[in-house]
């Protein structure tokens, strides 16, 4: 149980990344930085996932799915970006956090009224 949660815990902090300096550990830097580390975390997460099972579920389940979509994406991204010429990247700028920065700031401009309308935001 403690390998998968260490598992789980490199992904994030991959999944994460926000400086091009930080080379502390492969899964702390920018994707493509330590490609064999970070191409293997990958290749544990991507299968540990795809095998994995819900209680009472045969196939996989939503977030699971994504997690997939996201590695290969990642992957994806990385390849383009090489070839226009970065060699990493910088893997914050692609979750969801800014976007929920942003739906969170225009809740916040509404009051008390905290889930506005497409036509009151």
């Amino acid at each position: 149980m403690a390998n998968f949660f260490e598992l789980i815990n490199n992904w994030f902090d991959l999944a994460n990344v926000s400086h091009p300096n930080n080379n502390n550990t492969p899964f702390k830097a920018p994707y493509g930085t330590f490609m064999k580390e970070q191409d293997s975390l990958f290749d544990e997460v991507y299968d540990t996932i795809f095998n994995m099972r819900c209680n009472g579920k045969n196939s996989l389940q939503i977030f699971q799915k994504g997690i997939l979509k996201y590695i290969n994406g990642t992957r994806y991204l990385l390849k383009i970006l090489k070839e226009y010429g970065p060699n990493y990247l910088l893997t914050s700028k692609i979750n969801q956090d800014a976007l929920e920065n942003l739906f969170s700031q225009v809740r916040s401009r509404g009051g008390l009224n905290d889930h506005p309308t497409p036509l009151n935001a």
